[in-house]
């Protein structure tokens, strides 16, 4: 009998031990996951939501967003943009649909493969690729099309909807219309808003809401996995991209550069064996562009097609380059020097569908444009372009 009694006090005394040393894991774990994310709270007209932010995978994003929060600029902000199947968005208008003051645009952060499921909490931007300012989104169901290039990028996620999804189906299901100013999917009043943004802890946390934070870590360290390996080849990209601007100017203050009657200095490094075009075709380009300090402004290489297509006659705004195709043959690559005033002369251009960042006003630009072919000679091969079918 007494053996027995020493033997259950041994397994109460291991079992002790073991849920404790269990709670200690728990909350070592707490602990390591509190370091990496932060912890908003939004008050609602329709109920408390619970965000995760994570500043270890989205780093520009989270910061920028809890900077907001802490400036209290997302108190009193509307939801003004509410599609069911899609998304509600808010986080720029005041509940008179306002706009309220802006901080300097982010870099889009859409690279870290972060997944724009139901609850991801995403920044919305223009076409512009790193136009993000305080305008954000939530997923209201899984948005695969987010997560994929769209001229050039995607839809940065960076936090998670981690308690309140019941607020964001209530959101969600409020009726909407049209607004006289042409914006669509607007709430009708009163519009549910943000009245109160807060940041607060790890230890403010439901047990639920904890729960959430894990089940989070988990899926995006998987999802992340790829996207260090992409940075690195990103890394890679740049370097190389540098390397051939140095070439580039290298050649053009050589004595191999000529000047044009149109004041475009240029080298050809490759004379095409094909016909010139005429102002009425459309052409395929293979191209990148830099401003003197070296900044890319376009590059097809980084399309999903590795090519351009348009009409030449819509390069009007574009002078120099319209010209300067016009004096190649199919299958060269010209590098070239264009002053400001055959590039996008005093009003510079702002990013758009091809044109992936401004080009400042009044400065000139540095290419290097390969004649691909026209797009009539091509063959398409379920609607894609195939730069192996030139003619």
């Amino acid at each position: 009998m007494k053996s027995m009694l020493q033997a259950l006090l041994v397994f109460a005394a291991t079992l002790t031990l073991a849920v404790s040393a269990g709670a200690q894991d728990d909350a070592n774990k707490g602990d390591d996951l509190a370091a990496h994310y932060d912890f908003i709270s939004f008050q609602t007209t329709h109920g408390e939501m619970v965000l995760l932010l994570d500043k270890d995978r989205a780093p520009i994003s989270a910061k920028n967003f809890k900077q907001y929060v802490t400036d209290g600029h997302y108190d009193g902000t509307v939801f003004h943009r509410v599609m069911k199947d899609f998304v509600i968005q808010g986080g720029g208008f005041d509940a008179n649909m306002k706009p309220k003051p802006l901080r300097a645009p982010i870099k889009n952060e859409w690279r870290n493969m972060l997944k724009n499921i139901r609850g991801a909490l995403s920044m919305a931007r223009t076409q512009v690729h790193d136009s993000a300012t305080s305008q954000f989104f939530i997923n209201t169901v899984d948005n695969e099309g987010l997560d994929q290039p769209r001229d050039g990028a995607a839809y940065a996620v960076f936090g998670s909807i981690i308690e309140g999804l019941d607020v964001v189906d209530k959101i969600r299901n409020v009726p909407v219309g049209p607004r006289s100013n042409g914006m669509q999917n607007v709430p009708i009043d009163p519009m549910p808003a943000i009245t109160k943004a807060a940041v607060i802890s790890w230890d403010d946390l439901t047990d639920t809401a904890r729960v959430a934070v894990a089940e989070w870590d988990t899926k995006a360290t998987k999802w992340h996995a790829p996207a260090i390996e992409e940075k690195k080849a990103l890394e890679e990209r740049n370097r190389l991209v540098e390397a051939r601007f140095d070439q580039i100017n290298k050649a053009l203050a050589s004595d191999k550069a000529e000047q044009n009657d149109n004041g475009i200095a240029y080298v050809d490094e490759m004379i095409g064996d094909g016909v010139r075009p005429k102002g009425t075709e459309v052409v395929i380009v293979k191209a990148t562009g830099w401003t003197p300090d070296g900044k890319v402004w376009w590059r097809t290489e980084d399309e999903d097609r590795k090519m351009q297509s348009f009409p030449l006659a819509a390069l009007s705004r574009f002078k120099g380059l319209q010209r300067s195709l016009l004096e190649m043959n199919i299958g060269g690559t010209r590098l070239l020097h264009i002053p400001a005033e055959l590039a996008f002369g005093e009003d510079g251009y702002h990013a758009s569908w091809w044109l992936w960042n401004d080009v400042p006003p009044n400065t000139d630009v540095v290419m290097e444009v390969t004649l691909v072919g026209f797009q009539k000679d091509l063959e398409f091969e379920n609607g894609e372009l195939d730069v192996n079918q030139v003619r």
